[in-house]
């Protein structure tokens, strides 16, 4: 537990999301968070980026941005492309608040690095 007695999963999700999402904001008063979603370079990765896309769509989520890999997967309510550029894809890491990633090393230490919180799918 934290200071306020809460485990990291509550710190996580109250550190300022709980109240930006109340029940009680109207739309216009809610602000969401950039999420960055990344299979890598190897593999594709279709059931994960089918079921953010799936979940962006039920939830209205226009903050979503994925790097799907080599795959005939096109999703339709988030922005994404197959591939990025390194100096884009560090961008659009820092800019992120939120990670969903495949296991890969390389994108585990680089949420390490920049000090982002990770939501970790083995293929």
């Amino acid at each position: 537990p934290n200071q306020k007695g809460q485990d990291s999963r509550e710190a996580f999700w109250d550190n300022g999301l709980s109240q930006r999402r109340s029940k009680h904001l109207l739309p216009s008063q809610i602000t969401f968070f950039m999420i960055l979603v990344t299979v890598g370079t190897d593999l594709p990765f279709d059931r994960l980026i089918k079921a953010v896309d799936d979940w962006a769509g039920e939830t209205c989520r226009t903050d979503v941005f994925a790097q799907i890999g080599n795959t005939n997967l096109r999703p339709r309510h988030i922005d994404w492309t197959p591939f990025i550029e390194p100096f884009e894809f560090r961008k659009k890491f820092a800019e992120a608040d939120l990670i969903i990633a495949h296991a890969g090393m390389g994108t585990i230490l680089s949420a390490l690095h920049w000090g982002k919180p990770i939501i970790i799918l083995p293929r």
